[in-house]
């Protein structure tokens, strides 16, 4: 059954569930809150099966935070909850679903303050939440992750926020290929018909195709502050404070 919804993600231990093939009412919400400390959603994603939800319990003290990803049906019942296994101070920042299994990016902060910051990517079953596998990455911090083909496509940024890359890693984890991108630190990643398209804090959309080469660079927007954009077949369209634009 195709199944059409857009999902808000909300900074509260809230998923907020709306129909777009209706009227854009709300066909329920459910709240989450499992130990009092505060909960908060970062991405969703869902596939025919659920709705997927990556989350963070506040810690105390302030750092010391837990990530976990949660699926629920569509009826909102929790199918089940799993803890990212690494360190204390986990994140988890973004997430995708496709046939192959549930892939989640994040970042993990040492308890003692004594080691950088740890980037990651996993792998979780789809149907019972168990890792697969959990891959440390190199020092770039996370951003967006997306799936395409053999590949899982990534972006970050240096720990200054200045500079950043794109990634393909292959099912397994393991890096292909890595483009720099000195100057620009990517926001988000969106996946084309035939090609990546990445935007950065400079409000440049790069495209680049499945192998890391750059096809072209989309105009710098200027009368709005850019916060998301999405791709379809008729182009790109961006979205921010000030108003949307479509390149």
């Amino acid at each position: 059954t195709a199944v059409d919804l857009t999902f808000a993600s909300l900074a509260a231990p809230v998923l907020l569930v709306v129909s777009t093939a209706t009227a854009q009412q709300v066909e329920w919400t459910r709240t989450f809150d499992d130990d009092q400390r505060g909960i908060w959603t970062e991405a969703v994603a869902y596939d025919e099966s659920g709705i997927y939800q990556a989350s963070g319990i506040a810690g105390a003290p302030p750092g010391d935070d837990d990530g976990f990803v949660r699926k629920v049906d569509f009826e909102g019942r929790v199918l089940w909850t799993r803890r990212v296994p690494y360190w204390k101070g986990d994140r988890v920042n973004r997430i995708a679903v496709d046939a192959t299994g549930t892939f989640i990016s994040g970042r993990s902060e040492d308890p003692e303050r004594l080691q950088p910051p740890r980037v990651w990517v996993a792998r979780l079953d789809s149907a019972t939440g168990s890792l697969v596998w959990l891959r440390r990455l190199d020092a770039w911090a996370w951003s967006s992750i997306a799936l395409h083909g053999d590949g899982i496509y990534r972006t970050g940024a240096d720990a200054e926020g200045i500079h950043g890359a794109a990634f393909k890693l292959d099912r397994q984890g393991n890096p292909v290929w890595t483009v720099e991108m000195p100057g620009y630190a990517p926001l988000d990643l969106r996946i084309g018909a035939d090609s990546l398209f990445v935007l950065s804090d400079e409000q440049w959309v790069i495209r680049l195709d499945f192998d890391g080469h750059e096809l072209t660079r989309f105009a710098q927007v200027t009368d709005i502050f850019v916060r998301g954009f999405g791709v379809d077949e008729s182009g790109v369209v961006l979205f921010g404070g000030e108003g949307a634009v479509q390149e």
